[in-house]
């Protein structure tokens, strides 16, 4: 249960994260600017570096969350894709050592 919560944890940071827009952006800093803390002509610039910022902390937050997800997959031990890839890798250089009729049995059953 813990690993579940810990990804769900993960998915509403990132949701979160995710959901700053660049309008959200641009009414904080008309905020900023009518209270007198950013003046008027610096917000296309403020605007600009909060935006960056955010694009930056989406990235970092994506980056966690697949991090985490690839720990929780390994921690409960499901198979990956590249688990998959050498599994099939494996089973081929089997078939391919079996007698030529023990393969085409294996193959024909396949079908």
């Amino acid at each position: 249960m813990q690993i579940l919560d810990l990804i769900k944890k993960s998915i509403d940071l990132g949701v979160d994260a995710i959901n700053v827009s660049r309008e959200k952006v641009e009414k904080l800093i008309d905020e900023l600017v009518e209270r007198g803390e950013i003046p008027a002509e610096e917000k296309p610039q403020a605007v600009k570096e909060v935006w960056q910022k955010v694009q930056q902390q989406e990235k970092e937050m994506v980056t966690k969350i697949r991090d985490e997800f690839k720990n929780a997959i390994q921690e409960i031990g499901l198979a990956t894709k590249e688990d998959m890839k050498e599994l099939d890798k494996h089973l081929a250089g089997l078939s391919n050592n079996l007698p030529k009729e023990e393969n085409d049995k294996n193959k024909a059953s396949a079908e």
